[in-house]
């Protein structure tokens, strides 16, 4: 049931609920993940300790090495 607290996060009383939640936090662009909580056994909805953002990688570079080696 969503309305009990455990630490000021929302107490779900199933994994799918929580799931649900997350996912609609998701579509405003946050980064948040269901997780389950050893001291009330619910789950809760936080985002994760480490956030890694998606970066461009450089394109791949092709490098000619001709007789002679790199001098």
């Amino acid at each position: 049931m969503t309305g009990q607290r455990c630490h000021a996060k929302l107490r779900y009383g199933s994994r799918t609920q929580a799931e649900r939640s997350a996912r609609r936090m998701r579509q405003t662009d946050k980064i948040v993940q269901a997780y389950p909580c050893a001291e009330c056994r619910g789950f809760h909805v936080g985002s994760p300790r480490f956030v890694f953002v998606e970066t461009r990688r450089p394109s791949p570079r092709c490098v000619r090495v001709y007789a002679g080696g790199l001098e």
